[in-house]
Protein backbone atom coordinates (compact mmCIF):
# COMPACT_ATOMS: atom_id res chain seq x y z
CA UNK A 1 0.00 0.00 0.00
CA UNK A 2 1.45 3.53 -1.11
CA UNK A 3 2.27 5.54 1.93
CA UNK A 4 0.18 9.00 1.70
CA UNK A 5 -0.37 11.59 3.99
CA UNK A 6 -3.86 10.15 5.22
CA UNK A 7 -2.30 6.70 5.30
CA UNK A 8 0.04 8.66 8.25
CA UNK A 9 -2.87 10.41 9.68
CA UNK A 10 -4.48 7.25 10.07
CA UNK A 11 -1.82 5.31 11.97
CA UNK A 12 -1.07 8.94 14.20
CA UNK A 13 -4.87 8.38 14.74
CA UNK A 14 -4.47 5.24 15.98
CA UNK A 15 -1.74 5.58 18.28
CA UNK A 16 -2.96 8.29 20.01
CA UNK A 17 -6.33 6.11 20.12
CA UNK A 18 -4.55 2.73 21.62
CA UNK A 19 -1.59 4.02 23.03
CA UNK A 20 -2.29 8.11 24.13
CA UNK A 21 -0.76 11.09 23.15
CA UNK A 22 2.75 10.79 24.87
CA UNK A 23 3.62 7.60 22.26
CA UNK A 24 2.69 9.87 19.20
CA UNK A 25 6.04 10.11 17.57
CA UNK A 26 7.64 10.18 13.94
CA UNK A 27 9.41 7.26 15.04
CA UNK A 28 6.44 4.81 16.41
CA UNK A 29 4.26 6.32 13.30
CA UNK A 30 7.01 5.17 11.11
CA UNK A 31 7.57 1.64 12.85
CA UNK A 32 3.45 0.83 12.85
CA UNK A 33 3.66 2.12 9.00
CA UNK A 34 7.08 -0.07 8.09
CA UNK A 35 8.37 2.99 6.46
CA UNK A 36 12.04 5.41 7.08
CA UNK A 37 12.29 8.55 8.63
CA UNK A 38 13.26 10.18 5.43
CA UNK A 39 9.97 8.04 3.40
CA UNK A 40 7.49 10.09 6.31
CA UNK A 41 9.58 12.96 6.07
CA UNK A 42 8.50 13.08 2.50
CA UNK A 43 4.95 13.88 3.22
CA UNK A 44 5.09 15.16 6.46
CA UNK A 45 7.98 18.05 7.56
CA UNK A 46 7.63 18.13 11.16
CA UNK A 47 6.13 16.13 14.45
CA UNK A 48 4.26 19.05 14.76
CA UNK A 49 2.67 19.43 10.98
CA UNK A 50 2.09 15.98 12.12
CA UNK A 51 0.14 16.98 14.93
CA UNK A 52 -1.60 19.79 13.11
CA UNK A 53 -3.12 17.04 10.62
CA UNK A 54 -4.17 14.78 13.37
CA UNK A 55 -5.89 17.56 15.12
CA UNK A 56 -7.52 18.75 11.83
CA UNK A 57 -8.94 15.40 11.27
CA UNK A 58 -10.36 15.33 14.55
CA UNK A 59 -12.03 18.31 14.56
CA UNK A 60 -13.55 17.55 11.06
CA UNK A 61 -14.54 14.21 13.17
CA UNK A 62 -16.08 16.21 15.75
CA UNK A 63 -17.98 18.71 13.89
CA UNK A 64 -19.66 15.70 11.51
CA UNK A 65 -20.71 14.51 14.42
CA UNK A 66 -22.29 17.66 15.99
CA UNK A 67 -23.68 18.24 12.91
CA UNK A 68 -25.42 14.84 12.17
CA UNK A 69 -26.55 15.19 15.80
CA UNK A 70 -28.51 18.24 15.85
CA UNK A 71 -29.67 18.05 11.74
CA UNK A 72 -33.47 16.87 12.94
CA UNK A 73 -34.33 18.24 15.62
CA UNK A 74 -34.38 22.32 17.71
CA UNK A 75 -34.69 23.76 20.49
CA UNK A 76 -33.95 22.26 23.87
CA UNK A 77 -33.72 19.17 22.26
CA UNK A 78 -30.87 19.90 19.64
CA UNK A 79 -29.29 21.67 22.84
CA UNK A 80 -29.03 18.20 24.53
CA UNK A 81 -27.92 16.05 21.29
CA UNK A 82 -24.79 18.71 20.43
CA UNK A 83 -23.67 18.08 24.12
CA UNK A 84 -24.16 14.66 24.06
CA UNK A 85 -21.99 14.54 20.90
CA UNK A 86 -19.39 16.75 22.16
CA UNK A 87 -19.27 14.69 25.16
CA UNK A 88 -19.96 10.91 23.13
CA UNK A 89 -16.86 12.24 20.86
CA UNK A 90 -14.39 13.28 23.59
CA UNK A 91 -14.94 9.60 25.73
CA UNK A 92 -14.06 7.55 22.29
CA UNK A 93 -11.49 9.56 21.74
CA UNK A 94 -10.07 12.01 25.20
CA UNK A 95 -6.37 12.12 23.17
CA UNK A 96 -7.86 13.48 19.82
CA UNK A 97 -9.73 16.05 21.49
CA UNK A 98 -6.56 17.06 23.91
CA UNK A 99 -4.43 17.35 20.84
CA UNK A 100 -7.11 19.58 18.93
CA UNK A 101 -6.47 22.25 21.73
CA UNK A 102 -3.03 21.95 21.91
CA UNK A 103 -1.80 21.28 17.77
CA UNK A 104 -1.41 24.37 16.03
CA UNK A 105 -4.21 25.00 13.84
CA UNK A 106 -4.20 24.57 10.07
CA UNK A 107 -6.55 26.90 7.62
CA UNK A 108 -9.04 23.08 7.26
CA UNK A 109 -9.06 22.66 11.09
CA UNK A 110 -10.17 26.38 11.20
CA UNK A 111 -12.84 25.56 8.62
CA UNK A 112 -13.78 22.78 10.61
CA UNK A 113 -14.32 24.63 13.83
CA UNK A 114 -15.98 27.18 12.20
CA UNK A 115 -18.64 24.86 10.50
CA UNK A 116 -18.92 22.77 14.31
CA UNK A 117 -19.53 26.29 15.33
CA UNK A 118 -22.05 27.41 12.76
CA UNK A 119 -23.94 24.53 13.86
CA UNK A 120 -24.12 25.68 17.56
CA UNK A 121 -25.12 29.40 16.85
CA UNK A 122 -28.20 27.86 14.89
CA UNK A 123 -28.82 25.52 18.38
CA UNK A 124 -29.16 28.21 20.38
CA UNK A 125 -30.84 30.74 17.39
CA UNK A 126 -33.71 27.96 17.66
CA UNK A 127 -33.85 28.79 21.43
CA UNK A 128 -35.08 32.38 20.56
CA UNK A 129 -31.77 34.18 21.87
CA UNK A 130 -30.40 37.28 19.59
CA UNK A 131 -27.28 37.39 17.61
CA UNK A 132 -25.46 39.14 20.68
CA UNK A 133 -26.91 36.35 22.84
CA UNK A 134 -26.17 33.76 20.32
CA UNK A 135 -22.29 34.73 20.56
CA UNK A 136 -22.46 35.39 24.57
CA UNK A 137 -24.05 31.64 25.32
CA UNK A 138 -21.84 29.91 22.36
CA UNK A 139 -18.29 31.33 24.53
CA UNK A 140 -20.43 30.10 27.56
CA UNK A 141 -21.61 26.42 26.31
CA UNK A 142 -18.18 25.67 24.68
CA UNK A 143 -16.24 26.82 27.92
CA UNK A 144 -18.98 24.99 30.06
CA UNK A 145 -18.90 21.85 27.87
CA UNK A 146 -14.71 21.61 27.47
CA UNK A 147 -15.04 22.27 31.30
CA UNK A 148 -16.94 19.18 31.68
CA UNK A 149 -15.67 16.77 29.54
CA UNK A 150 -12.25 18.17 29.62
CA UNK A 151 -12.80 16.75 33.62
CA UNK A 152 -14.58 13.93 33.05
CA UNK A 153 -11.61 12.57 30.41
CA UNK A 154 -9.08 13.25 33.21
CA UNK A 155 -10.91 11.88 35.91
CA UNK A 156 -11.39 14.79 37.97
CA UNK A 157 -14.77 15.25 38.42
CA UNK A 158 -15.76 14.31 41.81
CA UNK A 159 -19.08 12.51 41.56
CA UNK A 160 -19.03 9.14 40.21
CA UNK A 161 -22.86 9.29 38.33
CA UNK A 162 -21.44 11.20 34.77
CA UNK A 163 -24.47 10.24 32.88
CA UNK A 164 -26.47 12.07 35.93
CA UNK A 165 -24.05 15.04 36.22
CA UNK A 166 -23.90 15.93 32.32
CA UNK A 167 -27.81 15.49 32.56
CA UNK A 168 -27.72 17.73 34.97
CA UNK A 169 -25.30 20.33 33.58
CA UNK A 170 -27.37 20.13 30.26
CA UNK A 171 -30.43 21.03 32.24
CA UNK A 172 -28.90 23.49 34.16
CA UNK A 173 -27.63 25.25 30.89
CA UNK A 174 -30.59 25.43 28.92
CA UNK A 175 -32.23 26.61 32.03
CA UNK A 176 -29.56 29.29 31.99
CA UNK A 177 -30.52 30.06 28.25
CA UNK A 178 -34.55 30.47 29.13
CA UNK A 179 -33.75 32.81 31.79
CA UNK A 180 -31.30 34.84 29.33
CA UNK A 181 -34.26 34.78 26.52
CA UNK A 182 -37.00 35.83 29.06
CA UNK A 183 -34.71 38.40 30.84
CA UNK A 184 -34.10 40.19 26.99
CA UNK A 185 -37.31 39.97 26.14
CA UNK A 186 -38.98 42.02 29.34
CA UNK A 187 -36.02 44.53 28.37
CA UNK A 188 -37.41 45.29 25.35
Amino acid sequence: MALTRERIVDEALAILDEEGAAALTTRNVTARLGVSQPALYSHVATLDELRALVAERGAAEQGALVRAAVADCDGVDALRAMAHAYRDYVAAHPDRYLLQLSATPTAETQVSLERAAQAVRDVLRSLGLSEPDVVRAHVALRAAVHGFVHLEASGALPSRDGDGDFEYFVDLFAAGVATADARERSDV
